[in-house]
């Protein structure tokens, strides 16, 4: 969203005994510095400004002569000054902060060993190649007052040149994080998931890639019916009160597209939903078996239920991959031990670029062009995916 200066709140004190014009020119700084402005952005004329303050048309020559000095301005003619494409860089500290908004406690992300953690190791890597230093940050209480939350939010503008938000803490209302993601003056980028705000850009990943690679893959091994595990309740869904959608909530609907372009046998009656667990997962899939509703692949939203899964089917007498394959979606424990295939999702890589937005976004302020950056997936062949075999258990064996 496209900001300009705000002339009208720039106050000068009279009385003071620091010059008009050094004023002037302090207010202008601190504007410039705070604001996510375009490069180029052009000044209003020296005379509607001194009208607009009661000043003399010198103050403000004077004023804007010493950001010109600066560099904080540029001359494009002889009457037009415009902010200068080096400004932000200019006004940012020897060692600028960005701040990293983590849904829960630090320490409760390392103990977890979750998924989180590959993001941010991709943003303090980024950062630190660009001599920024980061810092951890939890939003105050769901029920602080708008007051309490607006003093936060101003002192994270006068102290961060940005923010980069990891998910939300799904409560609704979260009246900090929509209180800070409607402030204009911060530039912020979300990771993995679509805000509902203009001024927050966002990286994700690109599930179609892997999901194509996958399909050819699928079909390589001769395999022609595929059923979709989803701990939700359906394909797609809404969530975090409106504030953003994950893109965890639409990948299986993505991916079940490209299956059916592929021309797979993507019957209702194969997807299993709500597998939250194994035990829900074991019920669902023994109900399947028993109808004779498997497919010869399952595809999983994420490698934990693809887990959950493998175990249930084991559990039911069925071995993986000789009587079905099973594939998951996250690659976050891809090691030589690591026997699952998956669509692997590029996490570090979505940090390191969230961090490289967030400085275009404050050097240049957020565009069309630049709003929502995707990074391919890709496919890792394990032993889960093998050669299909006909089988009683789903429509190929009958």
């Amino acid at each position: 969203m496209r900001q300009q200066l705000k002339y009208t709140e720039i106050s000068l004190n009279k009385e003071n005994s620091e010059p008009l014009y050094l004023q002037l020119a302090g207010a202008l700084r601190r504007q410039i510095g705070m604001t996510c402005l375009n490069s180029n952005e052009r000044m209003i004329s020296e005379r509607r400004l001194s009208e607009q303050l009661g000043v003399d048309r010198t103050t403000v020559s004077k004023a804007y002569c010493e950001l010109l000095k600066e560099g904080l301005l540029t001359r494009r003619t002889s009457k037009t000054l415009c902010i200068s494409a080096e400004s932000r860089r200019k006004l940012v500290a020897p060692f600028p902060n960005i701040g990293i908004i983590i849904p829960q406690q630090f320490s409760s992300l390392i103990e977890a060993n979750s998924l989180t953690m590959h993001y941010i190791k991709g943003i303090i890597d980024s950062a630190a190649a660009r001599n920024i230093s980061t810092i951890m940050i939890q939003l105050p209480d769901f029920n602080a007052s708008y007051a309490e939350i607006d003093r936060f939010i101003d002192e994270l503008a006068k102290r961060l040149i940005g923010v980069i938000h990891i998910g939300g803490r799904d409560v609704y209302p979260d009246r900090p994080l929509e209180r800070l993601m409607k402030f204009e003056k911060l530039p912020q980028v979300m990771i993995s998931a679509y805000p509902h705000f203009p001024n927050v850009g966002t990286v994700t990943a690109d599930p179609s890639s892997g999901g194509y690679a996958l399909a050819e893959q699928i079909q390589a091994f001769g395999h022609q019916s595929i059923g979709i595990v989803n701990y939700m309740s359906s394909f797609h869904e809404e969530g975090s009160g409106g504030y953003f959608v994950y893109e965890s909530y639409s990948r299986a609907e993505k991916l079940l597209r490209i299956f059916e372009r592929y021309r797979l046998d993507c019957d209702e009656r194969f997807h299993c939903f709500q597998c939250r667990n194994f035990s829900a997962t074991l019920r669902i899939l023994k109900k399947k078996k028993k109808e004779g509703n498997l497919p010869t692949v399952y595809w999983c939203v994420n490698d934990e239920t693809a887990h959950c899964v493998i175990d249930a089917l084991t559990e039911l007498g069925l071995k993986v991959p000789e009587d079905i394959s099973v594939v998951g979606y996250d690659g976050v424990s891809i090691t030589s031990e690591e026997n699952l295939t998956t669509i692997s999702l590029p996490f570090y890589s979505i940090g390191y670029k969230a961090l490289k937005l967030l400085l275009d976004y404050y050097e240049n302020g957020k565009t069309e062009q630049n709003s929502h950056v995707e990074i391919a997936t890709s496919l890792v062949i394990k032993k889960t995916l093998a050669y299909a075999k006909k089988n009683n258990y789903g429509k190929d064996g009958k």
